[in-house]
């Protein structure tokens, strides 16, 4: 399997696949019935598209674990620099509100006009 279509880096993923068939018409390769036999192509695919299932799923739960994370990631970033933003625009409306026309000559005294309004 291509481990990396369902979110696994086979380096650094720690990932263990154990397969188990139980029949009594298994074709095992020695007497110790650890190994099947590679020509039977049947049990092959089944136990192909098993894997493949179960990569889908182990992907669906990886990426909804990612989303959690990024999102719990978002939030505590916005919990951090709310605060100060809202202060800093309350600051600058306030101002506004008090002196309407503070904006107007801050603007005035960069072009150079010394706050001169004609």
């Amino acid at each position: 399997l291509k481990w990396s279509t369902y979110k696994i880096d086979a380096k650094q993923d720690k990932v263990g696949v154990f397969v188990s068939i139980v029949s009594t018409k298994i074709p095992f390769k020695g007497t110790s019935k650890e190994y099947i036999s590679d020509e039977i192509e049947e049990i092959r695919t089944a136990v192909h598209k098993a894997l493949q299932i179960c990569g889908n799923q182990l992907k669906t739960k990886i990426a909804r674990a990612q989303a959690h994370r990024s999102a719990m990631d978002r939030k505590k970033n916005m919990t951090k620099y709310i605060p100060n933003a809202s202060r800093a625009i309350f600051g600058v409306l306030e101002d506004m509100a008090t002196d309407p026309n503070r904006l107007k000559r801050t603007s005035a005294e960069r072009d150079g006009d010394g706050g001169l309004e004609e």
